[in-house]
């Protein structure tokens, strides 16, 4: 923006009013944007206290628990509103579950895999308060697989007492 020059009665005098309206603008927007949304989009880690001498994090031991989509199945329609549909089930839709190399085909099997490890005192992690604890657990669903199966899978872990539970 340039200032505008105005003659009056022989003298110069700059136009400022367009300027001041744009400082105010801006101190508005200053004001109203949040930091912290932008702080969450900035990729920036801050090394720990126990960090700072080795400059690697310490390794964390987790379970992964895939989820693979073994057959997708087929719609079929529950019912119909305004004539389009609104429920369907799948048809012949299977999943199956990966707790490293072992493959579960059944919930039963998985959550009688997990707990086995839930209660396993080798498989422990130390917890941020120093006592030890189960491993936490990462669900990764696979592509294909539905609400329902993450769903079912998160019920499993959660029956046998895991309590960190994340998605991945």
């Amino acid at each position: 923006m340039t200032a505008h020059l105005e003659r009056v009665q022989g003298e110069e005098r700059f136009e400022l009013t367009a300027m001041i309206d744009v400082v105010f603008l801006l101190i508005i927007f200053f004001l109203c944007i949040d930091f912290r949304v932008l702080e969450a989009k900035l990729p920036a880690s801050l090394p720990d206290v126990g960090q700072a001498t080795t400059g690697m994090p310490p390794p964390q031991d987790v379970l992964r628990l895939r989820v693979v989509c073994d057959e997708p199945g087929t719609r079929v329609s529950m019912g119909t509103a305004n004539g389009a549909v609104s429920r369907f089930r799948l048809e012949g839709h299977r999943v199956s579950w990966r707790l490293g190399p072992v493959a579960f085909r059944t919930v039963a099997d998985l959550r009688a895999a997990l707990c086995d490890v839930f209660n396993d005192p080798t498989r422990r992690s130390r917890g941020d308060d120093g006592r030890w604890a189960a491993l936490p657990v990462v669900i990764q669903p696979g592509p294909a697989t539905t609400y329902g199966d993450v769903a079912r899978t998160l019920d499993a872990v959660k029956a046998c007492g895991f309590r960190d539970v994340r998605f991945g």
